[in-house]
């Protein structure tokens, strides 16, 4: 490994693209999810061009993206939040945060060269470095992903099925060198967990041993603090990472995460992965349905339903419970205010949710009539239709630490205390507690219960379902980020949604 001595902290990472035919619609879809909130980069474009005509690309791509869009010229200065686009006929290469172009001889049938690029970048910026091969013909770029990674840096593909011409991220992909295979949409927030992460890992003085330096990782790569779940729950989660690594100990998956910073998202994500599906415990739904029917009995016309799904992964727990309160309701839902706050720790599952885009596999379970009903088909997926997605709101929430929704009818929160130690279990109903209205609702998953905290909630028998009891004595909640929001900063956001 050649050396990778990390920058000071307002370094530049420099993100190399190289592509091809096929690669202005690539680009856009890639350009287009770029947002102003991410400083501390730089994009070089290199993409094949005939050295006969002039290129438009960076006319073309300014259109689609919040960034400045220029075409290099000689000795340009590199700042963040731009985008280089190299001009036909001329070899392009970075030196010292500066783009040097060189003309082009006869014997060129295309320009620039991506390798070449992408060994500049590589060189140095060292592990500053990222490199993103998208659509093209033939094998440019693979030896510049190789040499990128050489000196620690960050590589990225296109997956071969989104690209119109798929042999140069087939190419980069047969290297074994790149890191993320992904679709141009994705590639911007792959780029800017690993730019986090990165940050994360150079802060982390190793002065602690085994799974407490994988613990203090996890939790300033999330903001989440770990240190009051099951750790045997967690360690088998790494233990997983590192069998799938075929690694030997803790020792040298810590070292695999310095050197590919990107690891630190596989694990949080094998964490916090969970069994979700539509109407998951067919017989708890139907125990549930009951339930809901004496809340609405309480209800007149207007009256607002609060229901909050606490980690709710991808999203399926939260569709559920709004299908069930339309197929309960049915034209008269209109005659009330419906909310669902929906939260998880992990934005890339609430990403996912908020699309509310589903394969044909994940949408198995449903009925005929509810899958027509509620979703529309859209190619081979399925997509929650408007008239659901409406009365919910997904929002990043870690309810250790954050203050709850409050006023609520009902409260879902299935298969998450399962992860908390007894202390954090029963912080976690005490929040609950507060956060439902009297006699509200709490939905829990098939191996939980409320047994830390039995003072608080009464079982309805035979279920999981529990009922808010009065607490006898203060709950004295702390939440270190905010005030508890009012009720209307909650409407608003539903309604605004």
């Amino acid at each position: 490994m050649m050396d990778s001595t990390i920058k000071t902290e307002n370094e530049l990472y420099i993100v190399g693209v190289g592509t091809s035919a096929g690669g202005i619609d690539a680009l856009t879809k890639m350009l287009n999810s770029f947002n102003e909130n991410t400083q501390n980069i730089a994009v070089i474009i290199a993409q094949h061009l005939s050295p006969a005509y002039k290129s438009e690309l960076a006319s073309i791509l300014s259109r689609q993206c919040r960034w400045p869009v220029v075409t290099v010229e000689k000795a340009m200065q590199v700042e963040p939040q731009k985008i280089y686009v190299t001009p036909e006929n001329k070899r392009v290469t970075y030196t010292n945060k500066t783009l040097q172009l060189d003309e082009l001889g006869e014997k060129y049938t295309y320009s620039p060269s991506i390798d070449d690029l992408f060994a500049s970048i590589a060189e140095n910026e060292k592990s500053l470095s990222i490199g993103v091969v998208l659509s093209g013909t033939a094998q440019d770029g693979s030896k510049g992903i190789k040499t990128i990674k050489e000196y620690g840096g960050f590589t990225i593909a296109q997956t071969p099925e989104s690209a119109q011409y798929n042999d140069m991220p087939l190419a980069a992909i047969q290297t074994g060198m790149v890191d993320l295979v992904r679709h141009p949409s994705e590639i911007f927030d792959e780029i800017s967990s690993y730019i986090k992460n990165h940050k994360v890992i150079k802060d982390i003085v190793p002065t602690k041993k085994g799974i407490e330096i994988i613990f203090e990782l996890l939790s300033k790569r999330s903001g989440v603090d770990f240190s009051e779940y099951k750790q045997s729950t967690i360690l088998r989660r790494v233990d997983k990472r590192i069998e799938a690594l075929r690694l030997r100990d803790l020792n040298e998956y810590y070292h695999v995460i310095k050197q590919n910073p990107s690891e630190l998202d596989r694990l949080f994500e094998t964490i916090l992965i969970g069994v979700t599906e539509f109407f998951r415990d067919r017989e708890a739904f139907s125990a549930l349905r009951e339930k809901v029917k004496s809340i609405l009995n309480e209800k007149s016309d207007t009256d607002s339903i609060r229901v909050w799904s606490v980690g709710c992964a991808t999203g399926q727990e939260a569709y559920s419970i709004a299908i069930l309160f339309h197929e309960m309701l049915g034209n008269d839902i209109q005659n009330f205010q419906l909310q669902i706050f929906a939260s998880d720790i992990d934005e890339r599952s609430l990403k996912i949710a908020r699309k509310g885009v589903f394969s044909a596999t994940e949408v198995e379970s449903l009925t005929p009539e509810i899958l027509s009903k509620y979703f529309d088909q859209v190619n081979h997926e399925y997509e929650v239709k408007k008239t659901i997605k409406q009365h919910i709101l997904f929002s990043r929430h870690d309810i250790t630490n954050d203050p709850p929704f409050v006023k609520l009818d009902l409260l879902v929160c299935r298969n998450l205390l399962i992860y908390f130690n007894n202390n954090l279990q029963r912080e976690a109903l005490r929040t609950f507690n507060y956060a439902l209205k009297p006699n509200g609702i709490l939905f829990l998953g098939k191996s939980e219960s409320v047994s830390v905290a039995n003072d608080l909630f009464s079982n309805i028998e035979g279920t999981k379902i529990f009922r808010k009891l009065q607490s006898n004595t203060p709950l004295n909640l702390r939440f270190s980020r905010y005030k508890v929001k009012p009720e209307e900063d909650d409407i608003h956001a539903v309604q605004t949604k």
